[in-house]
């Protein structure tokens, strides 16, 4: 488990983000509840191609299924969230609730933003690799754990705290071990 996770975060001194784990295809209208409850919400989207048979179409999809953010202090879960019907559960621990860490967050933020080449594919038994860092472009000076090498520019991050993993396209010269 990540070190800077504490256990039982949900706190009303200070709101930390949370992740919520929700109903099938429900995450756009989640989080269209939680910012009209005037919540700090976050739902990192991917933008992807369909095609029907007489035209293409890009359409952003949630990166991570089932999963919408928020920043919340506790009187807000169970004044606001808890009634939102679509909400199954806030992500826990082994029934322990957790936060996720600012940096951790505002790394994915940058992620999304940078790139629309960004996939999340679940861990399983997948072997971690080397602490690395990226050194150079728009994402210079983040850390994460390499996981997987999946051809000359495209690499598996891990993103602890959600079990799942982040595929991006960057050169391969920008990644240093830590």
């Amino acid at each position: 488990m990540n070190s800077a996770v504490r256990r039982n975060d949900l706190s009303n001194l200070v709101s930390k983000w949370f992740a919520f784990y929700v109903f099938p295809h429900c995450e756009k209208s989640v989080y269209a509840d939680l910012v009209h409850l005037g919540l700090d919400a976050y739902l990192p989207v991917r933008k992807e191609i369909h095609q029907w048979s007489d035209r293409k179409k890009s359409i952003e999809t949630p990166l991570f299924t089932s999963y919408v953010f928020a920043k919340i202090f506790r009187e807000d879960f169970y004044a606001k969230i808890k009634f939102i019907e679509k909400i199954v559960k806030i992500v826990d621990i082994g029934g322990e609730i957790i936060s996720i860490p600012e940096a951790e967050m505002n790394w994915l933020k940058l992620i999304c933003e940078s790139s629309n080449a960004v996939e999340s594919r679940p861990i399983d038994d997948v072997q971690t690799g080397d602490q690395v860092r990226l050194n150079s472009g728009l994402l210079k000076g983040l850390e994460g754990k390499l996981v997987l090498n999946l051809g000359k520019n495209k690499f598996a991050f891990e993103l602890s705290l959600m079990k799942r993993m982040l595929i991006l396209e960057i050169n391969r010269n920008e990644i240093v071990k830590v």
